[in-house]
């Protein structure tokens, strides 16, 4: 992974689409493992459970996880930065220490890359995080790319806080939004950037920036993941994860909420507040067949 300098570009959209809100109101089921927590999913969803209460011992969690190539997980542990085989017998391995106990983090194309002391950078292969680029305020956040080498930033304070910055693998940076209300989650997919405000989800690409949902009155988006293809559009608050296909929104997990992650076909979800990270493999195909039923 190469950080090189900052290239200045800016691309800011400004048109704006609706959203026709449709509640649904699936079949609950219960799914549960005999050391797991109870998750209640809607009925052609299925769920794996990753990491349990009690599988390993983590000091002030981070709320950001990761996945990598070969499905390891990636959390932080106050200011260390873990790598996890999960199973009942659950293997970690240190990958290295961040400088801070609340630095972001993300996992892109083999590497650790992170926000550390207000510093851009990156893990070495001995675990030591290399400062390449200064942030100009501190609680930035980092979002990993579907493509290899692609990050963005997010957070801070003042107009930076309501910026999305796009770094490519050479060094090339770009500002692909900027909203009116702080940024608060950003994802993307094969075809366009993902950004929430906490209350909506927007789509932006190149030419356009479209509202994709809003949120109604009385919670949060926390985290949004999309297939490469755009064929669904995922999200959660601290309680819920609901699933997007183009006018209709259906509640999918209705009591663990938390960071979302989409990898192979399989939806990821990690709540700080639980302790643990379950999956949901072929999620989205599940549910476009039960919705054609």
């Amino acid at each position: 992974m190469k950080l090189a300098k900052w290239l200045t570009g800016i691309m800011v959209m400004l048109l704006i689409g609706a959203f026709i809100y449709v509640a649904n109101d699936p079949e609950w089921i219960n799914l549960q493992r005999d050391d797991a927590a109870l998750i209640t999913v809607a009925r052609p969803v299925s769920v794996n459970y990753l990491l349990n209460p009690g599988d390993i011992k983590i000091t002030k969690p981070s709320s950001e996880f990761d996945i990598t190539e070969n499905r390891r997980i990636v959390l932080r542990s106050a200011n260390k930065l873990l790598c996890i085989n999960p199973g009942r017998t659950a293997e970690t391995r240190q990958l290295g220490m961040l400088k801070l106990p609340g630095d972001s983090f993300a996992w892109n194309d083999g590497t650790p890359l992170a926000i550390s002391a207000q510093f851009l950078g990156a893990l070495d292969k001995t675990g030591v995080f290399e400062e390449a680029l200064p942030l100009p305020f501190p609680g930035m956040k980092i979002a990993g790319g579907s493509t290899a080498g692609k990050v963005y930033l997010y957070g801070g304070r003042g107009i930076c806080a309501r910026r999305v910055y796009a770094i490519e693998d050479n060094g090339q940076l770009s500002i692909p939004v900027q909203l009116p209300k702080p940024v608060t989650c950003v994802c993307d997919s094969e075809k366009a950037i993902f950004v929430s405000d906490g209350q909506r989800i927007f789509r932006i690409t190149q030419k356009s920036m479209q509202l994709a949902f809003r949120m109604p009155p009385g919670d949060t988006i926390r985290s949004i993941a999309v297939e490469p293809q755009e064929s669904v559009i995922y999200f959660s608050t601290d309680k819920k994860v609901y699933a997007l296909r183009g006018n209709t929104c259906l509640t999918i997990v209705r009591d663990m909420g938390g960071e979302l992650r989409y990898r192979s076909r399989e939806l990821f979800l990690w709540s700080k507040e639980k302790n643990q990270l379950v999956s949901f493999p072929n999620v989205g195909e599940r549910l476009i067949a039960w919705k054609e039923e």
